[in-house]
């Protein structure tokens, strides 16, 4: 028996008590970077997930929790951006009765999703991430809908709008994916 208490006592006073000093290792920004292309990795579209995520410095730090939270503000600032444009499009003269309802259409389209990411971010709030997954596709639902009202309308305009659009889909795709293994 007191084999085994020397044994165990010369084991514990051999084994270098520096090593554990920084234990867990010290997460810098090589660190957080690495996290976010991991987690940028399991989406559908890895560059755009990284360059938008990277772009907030507390995507740095933060869990995957996090970076859905991160993605889901980012997604409703693109929105807002779009709903922005829409706005000042309308404001402009319109001629052409098609782009107007397109516009029309759409501008209400983005205003509900905004509701329903700022409903999808209060989801954050409580970790619920099922609600979160409903919010997101019901705010890339009201996106379809500005999608069919700008179907027979052709020009710039319109190639900016869906670029804007594609844009903020992908985001929610993002969002989704990264939201995906809690739901």
């Amino acid at each position: 028996m007191a084999y085994r208490q020397t044994l165990l006592l010369f084991l514990c006073l051999s084994v270098p008590t520096q090593s554990f000093a920084h234990w867990p290792p010290r997460a810098g920004p090589a660190a957080g970077l690495l996290h976010l292309q991991g987690a940028c990795n399991k989406t559908s579209y890895v560059d755009q997930c990284v360059q938008s995520l990277a772009a907030n410095p507390e995507s740095q730090g933060a869990d995957r929790q996090g970076l859905i939270a991160i993605s889901i503000r980012t997604a409703a600032e693109v929105a807002a951006g779009i709903a922005t444009y829409i706005a000042k499009s309308l404001n402009a003269t319109v001629n052409d009765k098609a782009l107007w309802q397109c516009l029309n259409i759409c501008s209400g389209s983005f205003e509900d999703a905004i509701q329903r990411l700022n409903i999808s971010m209060a989801a954050m709030d409580v970790k619920a991430i099922v609600e979160i997954i409903r919010w997101m596709n019901a705010a890339m639902g009201d996106i379809e809908t500005c999608d069919r009202g700008c179907k027979e309308v052709r020009g710039k305009m319109k190639e900016e709008l869906i670029e804007n659009i594609e844009n903020f889909r992908r985001q929610c795709v993002i969002t989704l994916d990264l939201a995906a293994p809690f739901g």
